[in-house]
């Protein structure tokens, strides 16, 4: 299981991620190229150009990292997660 979450509990509704009733990115489709598509964080950035379905897989992926992340702070605390990054080197 991953710390934030397991991948089921990650939904689309339409061109919306959510985990739980947290959305957490969408997809929109480019203005300028027929077909292509960019993530939208809900920060405001965009993604470059992608195809839907790499979209969609690019988004889940790094959404399941970045929850990941904030729950790994959350339990371990950011010195001890930085000290294992580093190699166990203080």
């Amino acid at each position: 299981m991953a710390y934030g979450g397991e991948y089921r509990q990650y939904a689309w509704k339409c061109d919306d991620l959510y985990l739980g009733k947290k959305r957490l990115a969408r997809i929109v489709p480019d203005e300028t190229y027929a077909g292509m598509w960019r993530i939208e964080w809900c920060d405001g950035r965009r993604s470059g150009l992608l195809n839907r379905t790499r979209a969609k897989d690019a988004s889940m992926l790094a959404a399941m990292r970045e929850v990941n992340a904030e729950a790994l702070i959350k339990k371990l605390g950011v010195a001890k997660l930085m000290t294992s990054m580093a190699g166990g080197v203080a």
